[in-house]
């Protein structure tokens, strides 16, 4: 059971949940105003609620945005807040740690810079409990499906990185080298995973992680690739979104067909794929004092949107 938390329920906004109701694109974290804030409307049409909640130091949204990680500004640790409120997550959590979620919200890594560990979140969001894993070394990225493997990069010697698999009760296993991992993804069903490698401007994908994992090259510059710097994946495994940072673009690669179907390009510095709500639809920056842009891949035609910034 988890224990309800008073810890940040002053920093609740008075109207907590009345903006709930209606359509929307999910949550967002809004950085400069610590609070998080609901994406109201749908793509073309969307805005930004007043905050839901405040007074918080980071935010981490879940993939289908029923749930989000926050830690409050005045240090006291993370908890989850939900529709139904706030409670603390089981202590043990480094402070400032990266977050990444499972596919499906049931998972989470933990990762405090500097650290030789990682702390893997299973059961959210009802049922929360805590297990670390050792890496033996400095983490650069890392991914975590639903059943709890995790696929994370180290430093390799002399240069580069190499990415490890690594099972809840398992020793990592070395399954891909790369010179600079800048994404790992995994499939909805956790059978698949997808790495962008920066330097190369190359997309690997790895599979068959119940035996011994399988990796192959799926695209290169001669897609269009260039310093791709996030990754998204529908939910079929049959579209891959790569975010490209040397164009502020996004690609769509068909992943049956092998071969690259659209290009759009951003006016924005493009820095995340994380996905809102609805299919095809994900954020490519985060909120600050500029407007959110977002990929609308809903429709047979894909589209960049804005969303207005919040008024300061």
């Amino acid at each position: 059971m988890w224990m309800k938390s008073s810890l940040l329920l002053p920093l609740l906004a008075g109207s907590l949940f009345a903006q709930f109701s209606g359509p929307s694109l999910g949550l967002v974290y809004d950085a400069p105003n610590q609070a998080l804030r609901r994406i109201a409307g749908l793509p073309g049409g969307a805005t930004l609620s007043d905050p839901v909640l405040t007074g918080i130091a980071f935010a981490a949204v879940a993939p289908d945005h029923s749930f989000a990680i926050v830690s409050s500004a005045d240090g006291s640790g993370y908890q989850l807040f939900t529709r139904d409120g706030l409670s603390a997550l089981p202590p043990g959590l480094t402070p400032s740690a990266r977050v990444a979620f499972s596919p499906g919200g049931g998972a989470a890594a933990f990762y405090a810079d500097g650290s030789a560990s990682l702390t893997l979140v299973t059961g959210l969001p009802s049922q929360p409990s805590l297990q670390a894993i050792a890496v033996g070394g400095a983490v650069g990225k890392f991914a975590v499906n639903d059943a709890g493997s995790l696929l994370v990069s180290v430093p390799r010697q002399p240069a580069g990185e190499s990415v490890l698999q690594i099972s809840p009760q398992g020793q990592p296993v070395q399954v891909l080298d790369v010179t600079q991992a800048a994404a790992i993804i995994f499939s909805r069903d956790g059978a698949k995973a997808w790495i962008a490698d920066a330097a190369e401007n190359r997309i690997w994908s790895l599979s068959q992680f119940d035996t011994s994992a399988v990796a192959a090259p799926i695209a290169s510059d001669a897609d269009g690739l260039s310093t791709p710097l996030a990754l998204a994946v529908s939910t079929d495994a049959r579209t891959l979104w790569i975010g490209n940072g040397g164009t502020n673009g996004v690609i769509t690669f068909d992943l049956f067909q092998g071969t690259a179907l659209a290009s759009l390009t951003c006016s924005c510095k493009l820095t995340t794929l994380s996905p809102l709500t609805g299919a095809g639809v994900f954020r490519l920056t985060d909120l600050a004092t500029d407007p959110i842009w977002i990929l609308d891949a809903s429709q047979p035609a894909p589209r960049i949107l804005f969303i207005p910034a919040v008024a300061q």
